[in-house]
C-alpha cells in the first residue's frame, strides 16, 4: 500500500468538489437569496447528518475487511460484506422513518422560516426521507471500498458526488427558478447514480460480492459492537457539527444562518485535507496497532506533525485574508457579517484536524469505546453553551462556542492515545 498515493487520492476527493463549491455558491446565492441558500445548507447538514442511521457499520465494515485481509480470509470478507450491507439499508429505512417521525411532530416549525419560504422548505426537508437509506448505503458501500484500500475508486466516486451536490442545485435553479423542493430531488439523483458506481468499483476488486453467503455469527456480533459504538459517536459528534446552525435559526432567525454556515460550511471542507491521510491510516492501523506497536508509535508522531505544520500554515492565511476573501467571493455586506466568524472558525479547525488523527488511531485499535465517551461528555457542555452563548452573543459567540469545544475534543483524544500507545508527555 502506498500511503502518499492512497493520501493523494482522498486529499483530491476533498478539495476538488470544494472548487466546484467555491464556483457555484455565489450563483445560488444570487438567484434563491440568503433565507433559501440558508435553509439549502440546513438540507446539506441534514443529509449529512443521518449518515449516522448507517449506525457506525460503514467504519466497521473497513475495520472487519482489514483485518480479515491480514489473515487472507477471502470468505469471511465476502459474507461480512453482505451482512454488512444487508443491515445498513434497513438501518436507512430506519432512519428514515425516525425523521419521518420528527417532522409530523412539527420539527419545521422549530427553525423559524419566514412565511415567504416556508412551504417550499417544509417540501423539502419532507423528501429527505426518501434520500436518508440512500446515504447509509452509500457509506456501508465506500467502507467496503476503503477496507480493500481502494481510494482511487472510493475518492472517483466522492469526487462525482461532490460536484453534483453543488452543481445539481444549479441545475435545478436553471430550469425550476427558487424551489428547494426540486432541489432535493436533484440531489436524490445524484445519491442514486453513486450507488451505482460503487457497486461496479467492488464488483472490480472483488467478483463474488453479492453472491453468496453470510458473517458467521461471532463475526456479524462484532460488526455490531463495532457498530454500535461507533453510532454513539456518529449521532453525537455530527450533532454537535451542525445543532449551532439549528439554534441560530431557532433563536436568532433562518436569514442570519448563511452568514454563520456559508463561512462554517466553507471551513469544514478544510477538515477533508487531514481526513485525507486519517482515511488512509485507518486500514493500516487496524492491520498492525496490535501487531507491530514501534511503528505505529513512529507513524503516528510524524502524523502529528504534518497535520500541524500543513493545517496550521493555511489557518493562519484564511484568517489573515478572511475579510477580503469573503469580499471578493461573496460581496461586501456578505464580508462584514461573516469574517469574523471565520477568523475565529479557523482555530477550531486547527483543534479538529488534530484531533483526527489520534481519533484514528483509537478507533483502528477498536477502542471504539472510548471516542464514543468522550463525545458524549462534550456534548454534555457543548448544547447547553450553545443554548446560553447563542442569544446573548449572536453567531460570534457560537463560532468560539466551537472553537472551544474542538479543543477539548482534541486534548481528550491526545490523552487516551498517548495513553494506548504508551508514550510519554515528558
Amino acid at each position: 500500500m502506498s500511503i502518499t498515493r492512497n493520501t493523494s487520492w482522498n486529499l483530491f476527493g476533498a478539495l476538488f468538489p470544494l472548487l466546484v463549491g467555491f464556483v457555484c455558491i455565489p450563483f445560488i446565492l444570487e438567484n434563491i437569496g440568503v433565507e433559501r441558500l440558508g435553509i439549502l445548507t440546513i438540507i446539506w447538514a441534514l443529509i449529512g447528518y443521518f449518515t449516522i442511521f448507517d449506525f457506525g457499520l460503514g467504519r466497521a465494515l473497513t475495520y472487519q475487511i482489514a483485518l480479515f485481509r491480514s489473515t487472507k480470509n477471502d470468505d469471511s470478507i465476502i459474507k461480512i460484506i453482505n451482512s454488512g450491507l444487508f443491515l445498513t439499508f434497513f438501518a436507512g429505512i430506519f432512519g428514515g422513518v425516525i425523521l419521518y417521525a420528527l417532522l409530523l411532530l412539527g420539527a419545521v416549525n422549530w427553525l423559524n422560516f419566514s412565511s415567504e419560504v416556508y412551504a417550499d422548505a417544509e417540501k423539502a426537508i419532507h423528501f429527505c426521507v426518501y434520500i436518508i437509506p440512500l446515504v447509509t448505503i452509500s457509506v456501508g458501500l465506500r467502507g467496503v471500498l476503503e477496507g480493500y484500500e481502494d481510494f482511487k475508486s472510493a475518492n472517483i466516486i466522492k469526487i462525482v458526488l461532490g460536484i453534483l451536490n453543488f452543481t445539481t442545485p444549479v441545475i435545478s435553479i436553471i430550469f425550476f427558478g427558487e424551489s428547494l423542493y426540486h432541489i432535493v430531488i436533484f440531489l436524490c439523483i445524484s445519491r442514486v447514480l453513486t450507488i451505482f458506481l460503487h457497486i461496479v468499483a467492488i464488483k472490480i476488486n472483488n467478483s463474488n460480492i453479492f453472491v453468496y453467503g453470510w458473517a458467521k455469527k461471532q463475526d456479524f456480533f462484532n460488526l455490531l459492537s463495532f457498530g454500535g459504538w461507533m453510532t454513539v459517536s456518529n449521532l453525537v459528534s455530527p450533532l454537535m457539527v451542525i445543532s449551532d446552525r439549528f439554534i441560530i435559526s431557532a433563536y436568532i432567525g433562518a436569514s442570519v444562518v448563511a452568514y454563520y454556515t456559508i463561512p462554517a460550511e466553507f471551513m469544514m471542507r478544510f477538515l477533508m485535507i487531514p481526513a485525507a491521510l486519517t482515511t488512509t491510516l485507518f486500514p493500516l492501523f487496524a492491520m498492525q496497532v496490535t501487531k507491530n506497536i514501534i511503528s505505529s508509535k513512529i507513524l503516528y508522531i510524524k502524523s502529528l506533525k504534518l497535520v500541524s505544520l500543513v493545517m496550521g500554515l493555511i489557518m493562519f492565511l484564511l484568517a489573515v485574508f478572511s475579510y477580503k476573501g469573503l469580499e471578493l467571493w461573496l460581496g461586501q455586506s456578505f464580508a462584514y457579517n461573516s469574517y469574523i466568524v471565520l477568523i475565529i472558525l479557523t482555530f477550531g479547525i486547527f483543534f479538529n484536524s488534530l484531533a483526527q488523527v489520534p481519533h484514528t488511531v483509537l478507533q483502528s485499535g477498536g477502542n471504539v469505546k472510548i471516542t464514543a465517551f468522550i463525545h458524549l461528555f462534550e456534548a454534555s457542555i457543548y448544547i447547553p453553551a450553545l443554548l446560553i452563548i447563542t442569544p446573548l452573543y449572536g453567531i460570534h459567540g457560537v463560532a468560539f462556542v466551537w472553537a472551544t469545544r474542538a479543543l477539548i475534543d482534541l486534548i481528550l483524544l491526545l490523552y487516551f492515545c498517548n495513553k494506548k500507545l504508551n508514550l510519554s508527555y515528558n
